[in-house]
């Protein structure tokens, strides 16, 4: 069955105060398809995700997420897109005055309509699926670094969504936890559908755990 294109990048240049971080990228990422895009500190790597989420707008060339050049729709087609992807930011950004279950129940009890056991039954839900429910009541400082990635990607997850984009999901962990998470996300792929993008300057999970690496490198992304 043909793959479903969820990103398209077409001719993406962009330059930050004189500087060409991005020079004619052109990209296509499909539905269930794991990516992953590494390059040096410094390379774009986090404006990379910004061009994607609409953030920022590219000095040429466009973006469609969903069908939607994202670049040239109204706010409310934009917030449309967005409201079907997840983020796992740097650090993982949980608060540090809320348990984990807590923090994962947040996007539920801001966004959805429901009933505040039904959300924190969701958020119970999504620890176990990420392996962390036994530390639902911990606050993120009594967290291991495995464990706050998992609770990033718990949170990430609350909502259903379709894409999630994954910003150092595993900067900081050695090659076994590195791959631990990187099983993990093929467990989502596999089970609940959802495609990930993730960056990182950190490249040592094994290949076999991603569909697709891209090295972003003088403005470009060579694929390996």
């Amino acid at each position: 069955m043909k793959k479903k294109k969820l990103i398209h990048i077409e001719n993406v240049a962009f330059s930050f105060n004189g500087r060409t971080l991005f020079d004619r990228l052109n990209l296509d990422i499909f539905q269930r398809e794991i990516f992953l895009l590494v390059g040096k500190s410094g390379s774009g790597l986090t404006t990379f995700l910004r061009l994607l989420s609409g953030l920022i707008k590219p000095t040429e060339g466009r973006v469609e997420v969903f069908n939607v050049d994202i670049h040239n729709s109204s706010q409310h087609q934009l917030m449309k897109v967005r409201q079907r992807i997840g983020f796992v930011f740097q650090h993982s950004a949980l608060l540090n005055n809320m348990t984990l279950l807590e923090n994962v129940a947040l996007p539920l009890r801001y966004h959805m309509n429901i009933k505040e056991k039904d959300c924190y039954d969701i958020a119970r839900e999504k620890l176990r699926f990420t392996g962390i429910e036994e530390y639902k009541n911990e606050l993120p400082a009594q967290l291991s670094e495995e464990c706050l990635k998992r609770g990033g990607l718990a949170r990430a997850l609350a909502l259903e969504p379709e894409l999630i984009f994954c910003d150092e999901l595993t900067s900081g962990l050695g090659k076994y936890h590195s791959n631990c998470i990187f099983n993990l996300i093929e467990k989502l792929t596999e089970e609940k559908g959802i495609t990930p993008v993730i960056v990182s300057h950190d490249s040592i999970v094994d290949n076999k755990l991603v569909d697709k690496i891209g090295v972003l490198r003088n403005g470009s992304i060579e694929m390996n």
